[in-house]
């Protein structure tokens, strides 16, 4: 996706596109599957990504035999910590995700990156800002919703 699609997407949500940055940051935890990016790695290396971690990545997932339960971290390099060097990997062109590394693509969408990268305090204090307005969308109350016992399993 185009930064102008995810801002749009984002944007019918009741979030600005900032947020959709600050969002975005929650990749600094988690993980995704070869056949998220697997288009990145193959063929011709996408422009956007660094050719030496798109290598690698290569090592993680093979083109031939791909085993759909071998993943890659979102944040190569503080996989465990939850921080603002997501942001300071798409500076360095290692977002995994295209919809990722395409916030540094954007002259809008890059600014807020630079700021978070250099800023992991202001980072936080934002993200928690704006997980707070999205634990408020579309929430379902009374009899339209339910606490499940089991989120996967209707109760």
């Amino acid at each position: 996706m185009s930064v102008a699609q995810l801002t749009s997407f984002f944007k019918t949500r009741g979030f600005s596109q900032r947020e959709l940055v600050v969002l975005s940051g929650g990749h600094s935890a988690g993980f995704a599957h070869c056949n998220k990016f697997m288009d990145r790695i193959y063929g011709r290396i996408d422009p956007t990504m660094d050719t030496g971690y798109a290598r690698g990545l290569r090592g993680t997932c093979p083109q031939r035999n791909l085993d759909p339960t071998v993943v890659a971290n979102l944040d190569t390099t503080t996989s465990t910590t939850f921080d603002n060097v997501f942001y300071q990997n798409l500076q360095s062109k290692k977002g995994l995700l295209r919809s990722d590394q395409v916030l540094y693509t954007d002259p809008n969408t890059k600014k807020v990156v630079d700021s978070f990268a250099s800023n992991n305090t202001a980072f936080l204090i934002e993200f928690a800002a704006v997980m707070d307005k999205l634990s408020a969308f579309k929430v379902k109350t009374g009899s339209q919703g339910e606490i499940r016992k089991n989120c996967g399993v209707i109760n």
